[in-house]
């Protein structure tokens, strides 16, 4: 049984791999690092957008 889990596991990670690198070489589409950089800039926005006072203090 844990050789199956194992192996499982192996050819799991072996296709996610070639997923990645198929969808690497497809054009039009952006990169995983692009993504991952588009992510990040939409937290620090919504962290900045949400640390700016909202208006006025009366």
């Amino acid at each position: 049984v844990h050789g199956g889990v194992v192996g499982q596991a192996l050819v799991g990670g072996i296709v996610f791999t070639v997923l990645v690198l198929a969808r690497e070489r497809l054009p039009g589409t952006l990169s995983l690092m692009g993504e991952l950089k588009d992510i990040l800039g939409f937290i620090r926005a919504r962290r900045a957008a949400r640390s700016a006072p909202a208006g006025p203090a009366t």
